[in-house]
């Protein structure tokens, strides 16, 4: 019994895919089809073999909870909230991606990541969401 606990809880502790392996699943398919899912890319470039984009996610402000701030006057007293809070700090995934002439992902990459709610990842967390693991 002890065995089977110890193991569950290794399987439960297995390492979610790099974000670059999941972005490699699109590879092939159709630019269209990715951006009619996660959305249209903010730059577009023809290239010598086809085109070249660059995708971002819509930016997440990283933002604390409001107990983060709280600071009680004297024990048993009410809690009042800092009156400065700690600057939010924008959280985004860029990727850039190159595709040829029909359309089709040839490759693609990650340019920019930032830690995830969940995960070191905010890449892997959008396009490997948790439920979907």
């Amino acid at each position: 019994m002890r065995y089977l606990l110890i193991f569950l809880w290794l399987a439960a502790c297995a390492p979610a895919p790099a974000p670059a392996d999941v972005l490699s699943r699109f590879s092939g398919h159709s630019a269209d089809d990715f951006f009619l899912e996660y959305g249209r890319p903010v730059e577009s470039r023809t290239a010598e073999s086809g085109r070249v984009y660059r995708w971002v996610s819509i930016l997440e402000t990283d933002t604390a909870t409001p107990d983060r701030y709280l600071s009680l006057q004297r024990p048993g007293s009410f809690a009042f909230p800092d009156a400065y809070p700690h600057p939010a700090e924008p959280r985004f995934c860029s990727i850039q991606m190159d595709a040829d002439a029909s359309g089709r992902i040839r490759r693609i990459m990650i340019t920019h990541d930032a830690p995830g709610k969940w995960s070191a990842s905010l890449c892997g967390e959008i396009f490997n969401p948790p439920h979907q693991k």
